[in-house]
């Protein structure tokens, strides 16, 4: 039975794309099979790779590329869930309405853009500290062996990120109660955990600063 493991979760990860559009069922495919055959040296998956996940409140409406990066994000305007999880090593992590502001990012070890994304914003947080008063949490989500930097374990670790984690599951619960459509994904909020905007693709150390600074206005 463990050996169709793989097999089961690939089929979940088709499901999953069905309900998204052409465009986006085209890149999560692409993510979810670069790197097949080349997996960073055979690393075996672990059970730290995926968390639990607990959803409190009303999840977000979905997001397409209709409403991305507009006043038309039927989320903004909306307060967020909060999260119960886990990080890679099994320690407590949350997004909780606490009163500071959040910028949520939503990535995975075998996206491309997320490739790009990942060292980007932590080379900024490492050099600069981020904006302060700002958390800045980073949920690992889409994970699979069949991708390329796996485990994302490893490869958070090889970019350095220092950054609060929390690690989605298997069916992906946490990205898809903040309306996740492609990753990256950026969701950012007041002091009060209501959206400000969301993101949907690569952003850059210097675009998410700018979406930070302003969450500190709002």
């Amino acid at each position: 039975m463990a050996a169709n493991q793989p097999q089961q979760r690939a089929r979940r990860q088709l499901a999953l794309a069905r309900r998204f559009s052409p465009a986006a069922v085209a890149f999560i495919l692409a993510a979810a099979l670069a790197g097949c055959g080349s997996n960073d040296g055979g690393a075996t998956a672990t059970a730290s790779e995926y968390g639990p996940i607990t959803i409190t409140g009303n999840t977000l409406p979905p997001i397409d590329d209709t409403t991305v990066g507009t006043n038309m994000d039927p989320a903004v305007g909306v307060t967020i869930p909060e999260i119960s999880g886990e990080d890679f090593f099994g320690n407590p992590a949350s997004i909780e309405l606490d009163g500071r502001p959040k910028a949520i990012l939503f990535i995975s070890h075998s996206c491309g853009y997320c490739q790009q994304e990942l060292p980007d914003i932590a080379g900024w947080v490492n050099e600069t500290g981020g904006v302060e008063g700002v958390d800045l949490i980073a949920i690992s989500t889409s994970a699979s062996e069949f991708g390329g930097n796996w485990p994302p374990s490893d490869w958070f670790e090889r970019e350095k990120w220092t950054g609060p984690v929390i690690v989605d599951d298997e069916e992906y619960t946490a990205f898809s109660a903040f309306g996740g459509w492609v990753i990256p994904f950026w969701v950012f909020t007041n002091g009060d955990g209501v959206v400000l905007g969301r993101w949907a693709g690569l952003m850059g150390a210097d675009s998410a600063e700018s979406a930070m600074q302003q969450s500190l206005n709002m």
